[in-house]
């Protein structure tokens, strides 16, 4: 500068030398943000269902009887009887409680798979879909939002019949304005949690099943439960959503014929309608290999979709270029039985 008034003295430039004492000399270095650590990695499939199991055991839907069983929106008010309810858990409103049922599940799988628990320094409830570990206190946590009631547990089997992975239904109550009723009971962005994935759920046993037998596949696994229940030569095979697990489907019912039961709302809903479109394409299209017959002189893996517009059948492919409000019945359905037991969503 070449004010001299309050300078330190001249500077070699002819300028004189000035000091601003109030600039801080030791400005703190923010900290770049850290990435969160990576989901756990789920359990082995013998944990899960244990854990699972012990859980609808010590924590049954009957526990909230009114809500989840005989009130208007119950399990019986969808066709199953008492012997059936059974199947299905709950949980609390309140992730104080759930905490404690957290705690006792912790307790139980430490004590069933020791060497699962040593892994995860005795905190063994790691790596199941849903459960967390509180990084104040290190305590087990199940779930973790607040609700006004509580939630039924679903339960999704495997091809074995193991539970693998299981969602929630919220109460009407609890669901906000244009969200899902159904959440998948999944942990991933918590600590030590991890995610529950997008299994598809099966009321048989395929090794039981003969190929060229039929199924039906639909959305969700309370639906296929009352289907299955409802009529006892029915098998059934389910997914939490049109848009989920296309490639399971596709190779579950591969060897079989198979019904397609989605929700009605296809006809309306052109998200829906080319998700089924999709489905019905990826199945056509691994299945179309030559001589491939079954025993009826029909082709093994293969459906009839009958879609008339112009007089003609599609092919699937072509479904997928078609507008929804143009393919009335896109989808064969599985007729009354369909109709008789898959009454709402879920």
């Amino acid at each position: 500068m070449w004010v001299s008034e309050g300078s330190r003295g001249p500077s070699r430039n002819g300028g004189y030398r000035h000091v601003h004492t109030d600039v801080l000399l030791n400005t703190p270095v923010l900290a770049k943000p850290t990435k969160p650590a990576p989901p756990e990695i789920p359990a082995a499939i013998e944990i899960r269902n244990a854990v699972y199991r012990e859980l609808i055991r010590i924590s049954p839907a009957t526990t909230y009887y009114p809500s989840l069983i005989s009130g208007p929106d119950g399990l019986l008010s969808r066709g199953l009887t008492k012997s059936e309810i059974d199947r299905y858990g709950a949980l609390p409103p309140l992730p104080k409680d759930r905490a404690r049922l957290a705690q006792q599940l912790l307790e139980f799988v430490n004590r069933r798979f020791p060497n699962h628990a040593r892994n995860h320094d005795g905190a063994g409830i790691i790596g199941i879909p849903g459960f967390w570990i509180d990084p104040s206190d290190r305590a087990p946590q199940l779930w973790k939002y607040e609700y006004n009631m509580p939630l039924l547990v679903v339960p999704y089997h495997d091809d074995q019949g193991r539970i693998q992975a299981c969602q929630m239904r919220l109460h009407k109550a609890d669901v906000p304005e244009g969200e899902r009723r159904y959440r998948w009971l999944s942990s991933p962005y918590e600590n030590k949690g991890c995610s529950s994935g997008t299994p598809i759920h099966f009321t048989f046993d395929p090794r039981t099943l003969p190929a060229g037998s039929t199924v039906v596949i639909t959305e969700g696994a309370l639906k296929a439960d009352v289907f299955a229940f409802l009529r006892p030569a029915a098998r059934a095979i389910a997914t939490s959503g049109v848009a989920c697990s296309h490639e399971q489907l596709i190779t579950a019912a591969a060897p079989y014929h198979a019904f397609i039961a989605f929700d009605a709302d296809h006809t309306t809903n052109p998200h829906v309608c080319r998700q089924l479109a999709r489905l019905i394409a990826g199945r056509e299209a691994t299945h179309d290999q030559p001589g491939d017959q079954d025993d009826r002189g029909g082709r093994a893996g293969h459906s009839e979709h009958p879609c008339p517009i112009k007089g003609r059948r599609l092919r699937a492919e072509e479904r997928l270029r078609q507008p929804p409000d143009s393919v009335p019945g896109v989808h064969q359905s599985a007729g009354d039985e369909g109709r008789q037991a898959h009454q709402g969503r879920g």
